[in-house]
C-alpha cells in the first residue's frame, strides 16, 4: 500500500516495536523523488502515517526529514 505511490522511490528499514498488547510504535525510511514540492512531500508522509495507524495500528510515528538526500524517516 505504501509503495504503490510512484513518487516513492524506495522504502526500507521498517521497524515495529510493540512494548505491550495495546501499543505499537514504528519507523520506516522513505526515499522520495527529488522533484517534489514540500506540500507534496507532506501529503505523502501524512498518507504513510495514516496507513501505519489504520492498517498496522501504529500509535506513534517520529518524522525526520533529510532534505539533502530527499530521504524521510517516518
Amino acid at each position: 500500500m505504501i509503495n504503490s505511490d510512484s513518487r516513492i522511490l524506495s522504502i526500507h528499514d521498517l521497524h515495529l516495536y510493540r512494548p505491550n498488547s495495546n501499543e505499537c510504535y514504528g519507523s520506516v525510511h522513505v526515499v522520495l523523488n527529488e522533484n517534489l514540492t514540500l506540500i507534496e512531500i507532506e501529503k505523502i508522509l501524512e498518507n504513510i502515517r495514516f496507513i501505519l495507524s489504520q492498517v498496522i495500528k501504529v500509535v506513534f510515528t517520529n518524522l525526520f526529514k533529510n532534505y539533502t538526500k530527499k530521504r524521510f524517516f517516518v
